[in-house]
């Protein structure tokens, strides 16, 4: 069915809450609203808010997705790419006609990161298979809660039309925090605090880059002296030409009856960069993302390199990952015990050559264990070719089954030898 067949003007009665009720006003004491960034390009305009999110939607993005298939083969278990299911080609290569698997991917994980969840409409041919998965732009869209307890998704389009999609022809993934586990909070909502003390800060900063770097003062005068009005106006007018913004500056020579004075703290008396450094890792805080990936700390070696991807991995990205594999199931395979998609994360996890080489090694038995994979595994772990021949598709002897095997034959004695 056509996406534009589902263009409806009518509007549900039966709507219990939208996703657009629950509303944040952060404030102070006297009841003044902070006025932080409020649309995802402002949010976008912090470096911080793009790094994280950036470093979210890369990671996952990256990720190869595929349709596994479970299947029972002389009573074991086997798990094997389902090349032949639609389905697999569909998330892993052309998920529409204008995106590729890594831009959807990274679309959608972009979407539950910063916002309330991603939305997708699910387009299907006339034999009701789904031939393309189209993302929703953030804000194009509002979650209403049904009384049955189902939910639908409407949608306004730019020239102002409206669609009501059902949940069975919708993908929708959950933003990482649900008050009421019906609809997502966003970032944008509870980080605006954060955010908006860093706009602060880099608004300081213009301020004062936008005075060639000299702050604000007072040039005073004795007590004695009694100046009107127009003297002290071209006192002034007489400053901001030498020493003013567009002033060729110098060094200032008062006369003796007058003294300059500073308004403004130096970036070491206000802590500028330690307040900026604390800002940027408490916005990290709301997306998990480590502030090493935001090339904010220094302390990081190549020692702790792994250890802080894997914590990467498994604090930050995997949420995203389980939360896209979880609802791929639900709304493409209605939960198909045989077939189910997985994001392989192997390429992320992946240790240097050598450790590499040391974990294959022990997986193909060495050290006298038997072997627990194939070389052929093994060779598809290095993004090798398989061989051909038996001895490469099963686990390799080792030497434990070597060393039982010398056992049992009688040794020479030295006299024969």
């Amino acid at each position: 069915m056509a996406l534009l067949d589902y263009f409806t003007s009518r509007k549900s009665n039966n709507v219990v809450r939208t996703s657009s009720d629950r509303t944040f006003s952060w404030g102070f004491g006297s009841g003044q609203t902070i006025a932080g960034p409020k649309s995802i390009e402002e949010q976008f305009a912090i470096s911080a808010v793009y790094g994280c999110v950036r470093v979210i939607t890369d990671d996952v993005g990256k990720l190869p997705v595929r349709l596994m298939k479970r299947e029972i083969v002389n009573g074991i278990e086997r798990v094997t790419v389902a090349h032949d299911h639609p389905y697999h080609r569909l998330i892993s290569a052309r998920p529409n006609s204008w995106q590729t698997a890594t831009e959807f991917v990274r679309t959608i994980v972009g979407h539950a990161a910063l916002g309330k969840g991603a939305l997708c409409v699910l387009v299907r041919n006339g034999a009701g298979t789904i031939t393309e998965i189209m993302p929703v732009p953030m804000g194009a869209w509002v979650q209403e809660q049904l009384a049955d307890s189902t939910v639908q998704y409407r949608v306004t389009y730019a020239g102002g039309q409206q669609a009501v999609f059902p949940q069975k022809d919708t993908l929708f993934i959950r933003g990482p925090v649900s008050i009421d586990g019906y609809s997502g909070v966003g970032v944008g909502e509870v980080a605006r605090q954060a955010m908006t003390i860093i706009v602060g800060l880099e608004k300081q900063q213009l301020a004062l880059s936008a005075n060639n770097g000299r702050p604000s003062g007072i040039v005073s005068l004795d007590a004695e002296q009694d100046l009107d009005n127009d003297k002290i106006a071209n006192i002034k007018r007489s400053w901001d030409a030498t020493y003013g913004p567009s002033g060729t500056g110098g060094v200032a020579v008062l006369p003796v009856s007058m003294k300059y004075s500073s308004m403004a703290m130096s970036f070491a008396e206000s802590q500028f960069l330690e307040n900026r450094d604390f800002q940027i890792r408490e916005v990290a805080r709301f997306f998990r993302v480590d502030p090493t990936y935001l090339f904010l700390d220094g302390t990081k070696t190549y020692a702790s390199a792994d250890m802080t991807r894997r914590e990467h991995w498994g604090n930050c990205l995997m949420p995203h990952v389980v939360a896209i594999e979880q609802a791929l199931n639900r709304a493409l395979l209605d939960d198909d015990p045989n077939y189910f998609f997985d994001f392989d994360e192997a390429d992320l996890l992946r240790g240097n050559a050598l450790e590499q080489a040391n974990y294959l090694t022990k997986l193909l038995g060495a050290g006298g264990a038997p072997g627990i994979i194939s070389v052929n595994e093994a060779r598809r772990e290095l993004g090798r070719n398989e061989l051909e021949g038996e001895q490469f598709t099963t686990p390799p002897v080792g030497g434990y089954a070597a060393s039982k095997q010398d056992d049992a034959e009688p040794k020479a004695d030295k006299e024969d030898i």
